[in-house]
């Protein structure tokens, strides 16, 4: 299938300009201490409130898949998958399999900062056979998965700063593999940095937090620490949010941003069998 490239957004509110990549090498540990609408909706993100841009005909979270809603039960599905991984992930599919919905969505939500280049990264559909964990075949250029959610309701853009980068690397999670709600506790702390005048950092962001992966495996998500809430959780759901998974395709103008100079990844872009354990 093909992919997909798109104009950046314009917005008045569009993230800082891109930071230099972060050259840290990668870590499996952590320590603590260390419907149609005609106006703007307002979604409570933590202790923040955010606003979801317009829409025209269908909401930016149905963009492109408005007339593609066969459920993922319905669709063929493998009996086996990875023994590490829970087989309620197996069944799946993503509701992104065509070129059209790829196109319709990119065109109704900002996905990149204002500040990228078009050409760092390319976005595809999936197929039917596609499930969230999969890894990257010999025949396919770098990729990773995303929901849609993440760029409807908390206005994540790519690529990455180097706060996302570092938070994914220190939990030893690929994107697609951290829980939604988790998301929106990382948005939420960048919005509070922001507005003290101060640099979101990964350890300082971890440290309200304890991680405690599954087994077998499956979304990963952040559980405030005892005595430490950091922000009000956020208990509002995604809706179908795990069938909502597209493809992001790194570019080779875009390698910076994903890979450090000695070509090693700056974050799993795939399910990892080992999420990083923080304590209480």
């Amino acid at each position: 299938m093909s992919s997909h490239s798109l104009p950046t957004s314009s917005s008045s509110t569009a993230p800082s300009p891109l930071p230099e990549p972060s050259s840290s090498s990668s870590s499996s540990s952590f320590s603590s201490s260390s419907s149609t609408s005609t106006s703007n909706k307002v979604l409570s993100v933590g202790a923040i409130q955010t606003i979801a841009p317009k829409t025209e005909e269908v909401r930016g979270d149905d963009a492109g898949i408005a007339s593609d809603r066969s459920s993922s039960s319905e669709r063929p599905h493998p009996h086996e998958g990875p023994d590490w991984i829970n087989p309620k992930v197996f069944g799946i599919a993503s509701v992104f399999h065509t070129d059209a919905s790829i196109a319709d969505f990119l065109n109704r939500v900002p996905v990149l900062k204002a500040s990228a280049k078009e050409s760092l990264l390319s976005f595809g559909p999936c197929s039917l056979d596609d499930r969230v964990y999969k890894v990257q075949s010999s025949t396919e250029p770098p990729f990773f998965f995303m929901y849609n959610c993440l760029f409807f309701y908390l206005h994540v853009s790519l690529p990455f700063d180097t706060f996302t980068v570092d938070v994914l690397r220190a939990l030893n999670v690929a994107p697609s593999q951290l829980y939604s709600n988790t998301w929106a506790s990382m948005q939420t702390f960048r919005v509070v940095c922001r507005t003290f005048g101060v640099r979101p950092v990964a350890n300082c962001f971890l440290h309200f937090y304890t991680s405690h992966p599954s087994d077998p495996v499956g979304w990963h998500s952040l559980v405030s620490r005892a005595g430490s809430v950091l922000f009000k959780a956020f208990m509002a759901s995604y809706k179908n949010f795990k069938e909502r998974f597209f493809k992001v395709f790194v570019e080779s103008v875009g390698t910076p941003y994903f890979f450090d100079a000695a070509g090693q990844l700056r974050f799993p872009l795939f399910w990892t069998r080992n999420p990083t354990k923080i304590e209480d």
